[in-house]
């Protein structure tokens, strides 16, 4: 269903700037009933000047805090261990909760390098033996001058 389209309010952008910061997605943001629809807010980004520019910024806030995020539920270890169900029984790993914590980590680990590829996404190291690459080309430009010159050389 088509959404109306409603006109742009600074005060407005930056409450969903704000929030993009603290790490929520425009799309929750955009469903609460004070905010506009998401493709209204997409629009501004498309139609007014600078608000790409604000809105980047904001999603390399968010980075920083996913990146925080990402450590405190590392270190969070509470809740890792299940009570001992006897007296002679030693606690038990909540696995449950460990794999879940896990899951956050990467998700956020994920989310951080598309984000900010630059600070936080993998490196390729791209190792190249340049004078094999020379000397390979040499030999071919060799082998080139050889055959020209048996083709040039008259026939007897």
């Amino acid at each position: 269903m088509p959404q109306a389209t409603t006109p742009f309010s600074d005060p407005v952008f930056e409450a969903i700037l704000t929030r993009i910061e603290s790490g929520e997605s425009v799309l929750s943001i955009c469903r609460d009933p004070d905010m506009p629809h998401h493709s209204n807010f997409y629009r501004w980004l498309r139609d007014k000047e600078g608000l790409v520019d604000r809105y980047r910024l904001a999603r390399e806030i968010q980075a920083e805090i996913l990146f925080a995020e990402i450590l405190e539920i590392a270190d969070e270890s509470a809740s890792d261990w299940l009570a001992a169900t006897a007296p002679d029984k030693p606690p038990k790993a909540n696995t449950e909760h460990i794999q879940r914590a896990k899951l956050r980590i990467d998700t956020r680990k994920w989310l951080v390098a598309k984000l900010a590829p630059k600070k936080y996404g993998e490196r390729v190291a791209l190792e190249h033996d340049l004078s094999d690459s020379v000397a390979n080309l040499l030999a071919a430009l060799e082998r080139g001058k050889a055959r020209a010159a048996n083709r040039s050389e008259p026939k007897a």
